[in-house]
């Protein structure tokens, strides 16, 4: 069975070692290094057992981050995660950008999916998509369309376009407002204002 980690191999051992296990069950053990980068130009991974997979500007700052690729991505987190895009940024413990751009992820267990300028930054908040969204609220969701806010505890937004869910528990469904906004204080609501 062959191994490929010369890289490691030169480390020696500067640092505590790691076992890893083949596909096959065969184990090795290897140093554990402070970061790791694969890939890429201008990328940096400073954080202990950080890794940036490629890309161009990328950094993993926080303890166990990764930066999978892209360009000018950060994951400053422990345990966060920026897959790919382009200015991410995941600066959180625990939190998640999938990709797109201009994406934030600021509070712990956030997570932004992809698509655009999109914020989570309640604790365990969600953005799958769109754009210009933002899940504010503790266990807020804010699936995806455009201009939509899910601020209250477990609130959440499905879809549509300015939309507000600020109370607790509040959901909008859809819908799109012209010339306003559609907004919900407490319970439910399908679209239209509140």
């Amino acid at each position: 069975m062959q191994w490929t980690c010369n890289l490691l191999e030169l480390l020696g051992s500067r640092w505590p070692a790691a076992t890893i296990v083949s596909s096959v069950g065969a184990e090795r053990t290897l140093p554990a290094v402070p970061g790791a980068r694969l890939g890429g130009e201008l990328s940096t991974a400073s954080g202990r057992n950080s890794v940036v997979g490629g890309g161009l500007e990328n950094a993993a700052g926080g303890e166990f981050s990764t930066v999978g690729g892209g360009r000018q991505n950060r994951a400053s987190g422990d345990n966060s995660t920026v897959g790919g895009g382009q200015r991410n940024t995941a600066s959180a413990e625990g939190s998640t950008v999938g990709g797109g751009s201009s994406n934030t992820t600021s509070a712990d267990g956030s997570t932004v999916g992809g698509d655009y300028h999109n914020t989570a930054r309640g604790s365990s908040s969600t953005v799958g998509g769109g754009s210009w969204n933002t899940a504010s609220g503790l266990y807020s969701t804010v699936g995806g369309g455009s201009w939509n806010t899910a601020s209250g505890h477990g609130s959440t937004v499905c879809g549509g376009r300015n939309n507000t869910a600020g109370g607790q528990y509040s959901v909008v469904v859809g819908g799109a407002l012209e010339h306003g906004e559609c907004r919900v204080r407490d319970g439910l609501r399908g679209r239209g204002r509140a």
